[in-house]
C-alpha cells in the first residue's frame, strides 16, 4: 500500500505543478486600470472665484472606472479593422452609427456612472432647473480621458472625418450630472434612492429576468424606461425644448443607474435600448419597440464573446489537454508497481473510457470541418415600390448609361432599378430621414443622396452600399444634387435659413468651393456646367435663375424673366446652353458660357411644366401637368419648337398628371403623379409605352390567389389594390367604384373583402381588373382584422376590439364578445375553425358551430400582442406574429 500512496503523492505533485500552465494566462492588474482614471485631481482649496454653476466646482476633471471588458467592447465596436491609423476611406476602417454608437455610449455611461450619480447626489436642488443655459458638461475632458486609456492599450477608434470625433461629435454623447426629481431623490442620509418607476425599470430590464431577452425584453425595458418621466402633462409650462431636455435626462440616468447597479446583467440591453433612442427618427414621439441591428450583430459584448469563447470554455479546453496524458500516466504507473486485480480493471475501464472519448474528439473535430452548407433560399423577384410624389411639386431621377439602371426615392429608401430587368431591384435604406433625391456620379461607381433634413450620403453601388461621407449640408429639405464632370464637386439646392439655399462642396472632405448668394426663397434646382469653364447655375421659388462662375464659385448674375416658379434648370451635354422652365409655362434658354439669355420655346407648352431634361445639343424634353411629355426641336436661332408630343395612356385623372422625366439610351423615362413609370422607346416613339407600378404607401396587405397564371393582390392604406404575376411584375391596378382607405384586405378569385378606419366591411366581385359594385356592411366597431373561408368564401370572419363578427354574405349573422382584447384573427379554409390572437399575446382556437363559437385551446407561445394570423395552403400548420415580430408556426394537430 506503501508505493501506490507514493506515487498517487507524485502524481498530484505533478499535477499541481503543471496546472498552472493549464489555466488561462492572465495579465499582471495594471494600476491605471485597477483605480479609477482621472485626468487631473482638483485643487485641496476651494475657488478663487464662484462658479456660473454649482455642480462644476464639484467635478475638476472626468473619473472614469474603465475595465478590461470596456476596451474590448469599444475594440469590437467602433475599432479599427486595420492595423495602421484610421482611414475613413478604407471600408475596414468604415464606422457604423447604428453598431458603433450604442456599445460606446453603453460603456461610457457605464465607467461615468460613479461620478454622474454622485454628483446628483451633491448638486442642490434647482427651483427652476430649465431656465438657465444648459449645464456645462464633462464630455470634452472624459472624451480626452477615454481616448488616452484607449491608446495606451494600442486600440485606435475609426473616425468618420479628420474633424469628427467619434464619441462627442459623430455619436452625440454628452456627460452631464443627470436631473430627474420625479424618480430619484436624495434620502435624509444623504443617498440617492430611486422609486416605483425606478424598481420596475430594473425588473423589465434585467436579463433573463421580467424583461427577458431578445427584442421583446428591450421593448419591455424602453417603455418602461419612459415611464421615469412621470406626468408629462403637469409641465404645461415648460417650452418643448425643456421638456424634451427632462426627458432625455431621465432616460440617461435610468440607464447609466442600472449599469451602476449591475453592469454585467444590464450590458446587453441597455446597449439595445441606447441603439433604438439614437436610431429613432421620429423628434415627435419616443419609440416604442426595439428593432433588429442592420448588420446582424451583436451590440454589447464582454471580451470573453468577443473571442468566440467564453473563459470557462478556454479553461475546460486547455485542462483536458493536460489533464487526460497525466492521469494516464498515473494510472500506468500503479499498474507496473503494484498490479493488483483492481488496479487491472480500473485500468481497462480508463482505456474504454480514453477510447470514447477520443471518439468522440474525432467526431466533434470532423464536425468542425468546413461542410457545404445547404443551398439557401435565393430572392427571385423583388416588387418595388413607386416613387413618392407630391401634387404641385416635380420630382427628380437620375440614371447610369453604363448600367441601365434609373434612381429614385420613396420614403427612407433610394431604389435602384433597371430598366431592361424591371424585376431586379435594389433599396439602400440608410437615410435617417426620408429620401428626396439621388444622382449617380460621373463614372457610376458613386451615388449622392439627399434628405428632407439637409444630409447628403455619399455611399457606393457595390460592396453592400459602402458608405464615403455623410455632410450636413443645408438646414432644410434638399431638393436637388448634381455632380461635377470630374466627379470632384457636388452642388445642392433645397430649403433653408437665410442664405445656406445653395452648396456646393467637395465630395471627399466636404469642404465649401464657394458662395452663393442671390436667392431669398427654396431653390428648386441646380446644375452643373459639363464642360470647362465650371459654371453653376440654379432657381427657385424667388422666379430668379442665378448664374455663377468658379471655382471657387462667386455670383455673377439673375435673370427674372419668369412670372412663377423656376421648377428646373439644365445644361446642355456640349456645354453650350442652359434653360430654364418655371410654371408660367415659359421655357428659356440661356448661353452656358456668359449666362445671356438667347432664345424661348413656343408658347405650345399649355400648362405648368414641372420637370425638364436636355437630351442633345438640340432636343429638349418637358414634361407637364396637362398629362403630356413633348420632345422640342431646337433651331439654329435658339427657339424651339414641339416635335412630338407623347400622351399619357391613363384614364386622364389627376394621378396621371406627369411629374419627372428621364432620357437614357433608347428609352425616354416619365413619372405620373400616381407613381407610375412609364417607358418609351426612343427608337419608335409610336409604339406602346412600358407601364411600371407600385405602391407609394405602406403595404398593409398581400394575398397569393391560386389561379392560372399565378397573381397576387396588395393593397396599401391609402386604397389602391395592385395585381402582380409571377415572372412578370405589375400586371395593372384594381379599379374600384368607391375609394375607400384600406386596413385589412382579404380576396378569393372572385370577391375582395376590405375593411378600412370605419365600421364598415365592403365586399367587392372581381372582374378581371375591375371591381363590380360593392356591399358595405355595419359590423358596429372598426374591424382589426378579417379573414375568409377560402372553400366557403360566403363566410367571412371580421375581429373588432371587445370580440368578433361573423358575416354570411352582405349580412351579420352573429357578434360574440369574447371578454379580451382582440388583435388579430383568421378563419380555416372549410370554416370550421377561426383562431383569434389576444393583446396578451394568447391564441384562442373555436371550433364554429352554425353561427357560434365554441373555444378548443389556448396557445401560449408570444411574448407581445398578436398581430396577424395565417393558415398554411394545405392546412396542416398555422403562422402567427406579435408586435415584437417574432413569428411562430404550430402544428395544426397538435397544436405545437
Amino acid at each position: 500500500m506503501f508505493k501506490p500512496i507514493t506515487f498517487s503523492f507524485i502524481y498530484l505533485f505533478t499535477t499541481l505543478f503543471y496546472l498552472p500552465a493549464a489555466l488561462p494566462i492572465l495579465p499582471d492588474p495594471d494600476p491605471a486600470t485597477v483605480q479609477t482614471q482621472t485626468l487631473h485631481h482638483p485643487p485641496p482649496s476651494p475657488p478663487a472665484t464662484i462658479p456660473a454653476f454649482p455642480e462644476q466646482s464639484e467635478l475638476s476633471g472626468c473619473p472614469l472606472d474603465l475595465s478590461e471588458d470596456l476596451f474590448h467592447g469599444v475594440k469590437s465596436a467602433c475599432g479599427s479593422k486595420s492595423h495602421h491609423k484610421p482611414d475613413p476611406n478604407s471600408y475596414a476602417d468604415q464606422l457604423h452609427r447604428s453598431r458603433c454608437c450604442p456599445v460606446l455610449a453603453a460603456w461610457l455611461y457605464s465607467a461615468y456612472s460613479k461620478t454622474g450619480l454622485r454628483a446628483t447626489t451633491k448638486a442642490p436642488p434647482q427651483t427652476t432647473p430649465y431656465d438657465m443655459p444648459v449645464l456645462p458638461d464633462d464630455s470634452e475632458t472624459c472624451v480626452d480621458t477615454l481616448e488616452k486609456a484607449l491608446d495606451n492599450r494600442g486600440i485606435q477608434l475609426g473616425r468618420p472625418n479628420e474633424t469628427c470625433d467619434v464619441v462627442y461629435c459623430y455619436c452625440g454623447i454628452r456627460l452631464h450630472p443627470f436631473s430627474c426629481p420625479e424618480a430619484f431623490w436624495v434620502n435624509s442620509r444623504g443617498k440617492l434612492v430611486g422609486g416605483e418607476a425606478v424598481k420596475k425599470l430594473e425588473r423589465d430590464c434585467f436579463n433573463g429576468g421580467g424583461g427577458g431577452g431578445g427584442l421583446g425584453g428591450c421593448s419591455k425595458c424602453l417603455n418602461s424606461l419612459h415611464l421615469l418621466n412621470g406626468d408629462k402633462s403637469g409641465r404645461t409650462n415648460q417650452t418643448e425644448r425643456t421638456s424634451k431636455m427632462h426627458n432625455q435626462d431621465c432616460e440617461l440616468m435610468g440607464l447609466t443607474w442600472l449599469l451602476n447597479k449591475d453592469r454585467a446583467a444590464y450590458i446587453h440591453t441597455v446597449s439595445a435600448v441606447l441603439r433604438a433612442l439614437m436610431m429613432n427618427t421620429e423628434d415627435a414621439s419616443d419609440p416604442a419597440f426595439c428593432s433588429l441591428n442592420s448588420d446582424g450583430m451583436p451590440l454589447a459584448v464582454d471580451s470573453s464573446e468577443i473571442n468566440s469563447q467564453s473563459s470557462s470554455t478556454i479553461l475546460a479546453i486547455r485542462l483536458h489537454q493536460y489533464f487526460l496524458p497525466l492521469s494516464t500516466l498515473y494510472m500506468i504507473i500503479i499498474f507496473l508497481f503494484t498490479r493488483p486485480s483492481w488496479a487491472r480493471l480500473m485500468l481497462t475501464r480508463f482505456c474504454v473510457c480514453c477510447f470514447e472519448i477520443k471518439t468522440v474528439e474525432t467526431k466533434q473535430s470532423s464536425t468542425n470541418l468546413p461542410e457545404k452548407k445547404p443551398d439557401m433560399p435565393q430572392l427571385a423577384e423583388t416588387y418595388a415600390c413607386a416613387p413618392s410624389t407630391e401634387r404641385g411639386r416635380g420630382i427628380l431621377i437620375s440614371g447610369d448609361p453604363k448600367s441601365n439602371s434609373i434612381l429614385y426615392c420613396n420614403g427612407r429608401s433610394v431604389i435602384i432599378r433597371y430598366l431592361d430587368r424591371p424585376l431586379d431591384v435594389q433599396v439602400y435604406g440608410e437615410h435617417g430621414y426620408p429620401a428626396t433625391v439621388a444622382r449617380y456620379s460621373p463614372n457610376g461607381e458613386w451615388i449622392a443622396s439627399g434628405d428632407v433634413s439637409g444630409t447628403v450620403r455619399i455611399w457606393g453601388t457595390h460592396n453592400e452600399f459602402v458608405l464615403k461621407n455623410e455632410f450636413r449640408v443645408l438646414s432644410g429639405r434638399i431638393d436637388d444634387i448634381q455632380w461635377s464632370p470630374d466627379g470632384q464637386r457636388i452642388v445642392a439646392s433645397g430649403d433653408g435659413k437665410g442664405k445656406s439655399l445653395v452648396r456646393a462642396f467637395m465630395w471627399d472632405s466636404g469642404s465649401n468651393v464657394g458662395d452663393f448668394d442671390g436667392h431669398s426663397r427654396r431653390a428648386l434646382s441646380c446644375a452643373f456646367k459639363p464642360t470647362r469653364p465650371f459654371r453653376i447655375v440654379t432657381c427657385g421659388e424667388d422666379f430668379l435663375v442665378n448664374f455663377y462662375e468658379g471655382p471657387p464659385f462667386k455670383f455673377k448674375l439673375s435673370h427674372r424673366d419668369h412670372s412663377n416658379f423656376v421648377n428646373c434648370v439644365r445644361f446642355s451635354p456640349d456645354g453650350n446652353r442652359f434653360i430654364s422652365v418655371s410654371s408660367d409655362k415659359k421655357g428659356i434658354l440661356y448661353d452656358a458660357k456668359t449666362g445671356d439669355k438667347i432664345g424661348e420655346l413656343s408658347s405650345e407648352m399649355a400648362t405648368k411644366a414641372a420637370y425638364m431634361q436636355l437630351v442633345g445639343a438640340l432636343i429638349v424634353l418637358t414634361v407637364s401637368a396637362d398629362k403630356s411629355a413633348k420632345l422640342w426641336d431646337i433651331s439654329e436661332d435658339n427657339n424651339g419648337v414641339v416635335k412630338k408630343t407623347l400622351t399619357c395612356p391613363g384614364s386622364g385623372g389627376v394621378d396621371d398628371m406627369l411629374v419627372g422625366c428621364l432620357w437614357q439610351n433608347d428609352h425616354i423615362v416619365t413619372v405620373s403623379l400616381g407613381g407610375t413609370i412609364y417607358l418609351y422607346s426612343a427608337s419608335d416613339l409610336d409604339k406602346a409605352p412600358i407601364e411600371f407600378s407600385g405602391h407609394i404607401k405602406n403595404v398593409s396587405s398581400l394575398i397569393v390567389l391560386k389561379s392560372e397564371p399565378k397573381f397576387m393582390l396588395s393593397s396599401s392604406y391609402d386604397g389602391v389594390i395592385l395585381k402582380w404575376v409571377q415572372g412578370i411584375g405589375y400586371s395593372g391596378k384594381l379599379e374600384r367604384k368607391v375609394v375607400s382607405q384600406i386596413k385589412c384586405f382579404a380576396a378569393v378569385e372572385e370577391e375582395i373583402v376590405s375593411s378600412g378606419f370605419d365600421n364598415k366591411v365592403w365586399r367587392f366581385s372581381l372582374h378581371g381588373d375591375q371591381c363590380g359594385d360593392g356591399d358595405c356592411i355595419d359590423v358596429g366597431n372598426q374591424p382589426k382584422d378579417l379573414g375568409l373561408a377560402l372553400l366557403s368564401p360566403d363566410l367571412a370572419l371580421v375581429s373588432v376590439d371587445t370580440g368578433v363578427v361573423l358575416l354570411r354574405g352582405s349580412k351579420v349573422v352573429s357578434t360574440i364578445q369574447l371578454g379580451f382584447t382582440v388583435t388579430a384573427s383568421s378563419v380555416s379554409p372549410n370554416g370550421t375553425e377561426a383562431i383569434v390572437g389576444g393583446e396578451d399575446g394568447k391564441l384562442h382556437v373555436y371550433s364554429i358551430t352554425g353561427d357560434t363559437l365554441k373555444e378548443e385551446a389556448v396557445l401560449e407561445k408570444h411574448r407581445g400582442p398578436i398581430t396577424v394570423i395565417r393558415y398554411s395552403p394545405d392546412v396542416s400548420m398555422i403562422a402567427s406574429a406579435d408586435a415584437n415580430r417574432e413569428a411562430v408556426v404550430w402544428d395544426c394537430a397538435s397544436r405545437e
